[in-house]
């Protein structure tokens, strides 16, 4: 007879630079992790999004199956694939970057049930699961710092509030989209002579492939520099603040206290 399949569940995580996939059996102990590409549909579309959540259960499949054979023994239990597969999971959630409304909440869940993940399907922004993880349930409140950023807060009798992750257009304020914008900021400035020199200016360049720093502008407006390409360029603030350049601390100044403002 085949060894018998294993009943799991699946966690996901998907936000506007990546999404992880988890499987982890009924006690809680985690099988394995998958990643793949951002599932924040409103950065991407919903075509995109859905194939990166995919991408993200698969790799984690893998990963248990590879798992599961190195454990295997006559009579065992091995770990069944999600339903990208064939096999669903008995549930899952998922934790998506803005997905905070009812009408996004539905796009999410159409979107598991499309790859047919689980019998049982839930779907909820990205602060609620890592409150969730970070503090196993338990009431607190989370700070969210990553491409965009928000505060999220729950107390024991299940009431919460939301505070931030309204988009880069208007909000976001402290995140690495922000600090990207400003390094680009710096560096426009200090190109043209009306802020003060940084290694930032160099650094942008650099890091953009530019011949010139005009050719931001062709980047920006006409290749379309991604979400998540933007916010890559955070890790250019804090290399420049640690070689002491002061432009880039004052970044880092503000966009503390823009965090701290969500708190």
């Amino acid at each position: 007879m085949p060894p018998e399949t294993a009943p799991v569940v699946l966690g996901i995580d998907g936000g506007g630079s990546k999404t992880q996939a988890a499987l982890m059996d009924l006690s809680g102990r985690v099988l394995a992790t998958g990643w793949g590409g951002p599932s924040n549909y409103h950065d991407i579309g919903v075509a995109a999004a859905r194939a990166n959540i995919q991408q993200a259960v698969e790799a984690a499949v893998a990963a248990a199956a590879v798992g599961s054979a190195k454990r295997a023994h006559p009579g065992g239990v091995r770990v069944p694939v999600t339903g990208v597969n064939g096999v669903r999971a008995l549930s899952a959630f998922l934790g998506i970057g803005s997905t905070v409304v009812e009408s996004d909440r539905q796009t999410v869940l159409q979107m598991a049930r499309d790859l047919d993940l689980a019998e049982v399907i839930g779907a909820d922004h990205d602060c609620r699961i890592a409150l969730a993880g970070g503090l196993s349930g338990r009431p607190g409140m989370v700070l969210i710092a990553g491409t965009g950023s928000s505060c999220y807060g729950r107390t024991a009798a299940g009431d919460d509030w939301l505070c931030g992750g309204w988009g880069p257009l208007i909000s976001d304020e402290g995140s690495g989209y922000w600090l990207g914008i400003q390094a680009m900021r710096a560096a426009s400035r200090a190109a043209d002579g009306r802020g003060p020199d940084s290694s930032l200016r160099e650094m942008v360049r650099e890091r953009l492939g530019l011949g010139e720093m005009r050719e931001m502008m062709r980047r920006l407006y006409v290749d379309g520099l991604s979400r998540s390409e933007i916010a890559a360029l955070a890790s250019l603030v804090f290399d420049a603040a640690r070689g002491g350049d002061e432009t880039a601390r004052a970044v880092l100044r503000e966009g503390a206290a823009h965090l701290a403002e969500i708190v």
